[in-house]
């Protein structure tokens, strides 16, 4: 019973908070005015510049770790040749 009463108190707190922000204030409404806000805000745009960042690094790493796997597989490949060579030799 206690997660039906949360699903409808969310509901009304949602119907409100939209409700609210449909108000107009100056010309514009309350949400667009909070839109507008976020988006200027240098918070978002921090946060967009870290995830770039973050993209950037991680494909960076990637093909180090890449590259280092190739490496290693192709030493393994020649050892496995030359062990062959060897093992065929005698």
């Amino acid at each position: 019973m206690g997660e039906l009463s949360f699903v409808v108190k969310s509901f009304i707190f949602s119907a409100l908070l939209i409700s609210a922000l449909q108000f107009r204030v100056g010309g514009s409404t309350l949400e667009a005015t909070s839109e507008a806000w976020i988006r200027q805000a240098p918070l978002p745009r921090l946060l967009h510049e870290v995830a770039q960042g973050a993209v950037h690094l991680s494909k960076e790493v990637w093909s180090t770790v890449r590259g280092q796997f190739d490496e290693a597989s192709e030493e393994a490949v020649t050892r496995l040749k030359d062990r062959r060579e060897e093992s065929s030799r005698r």
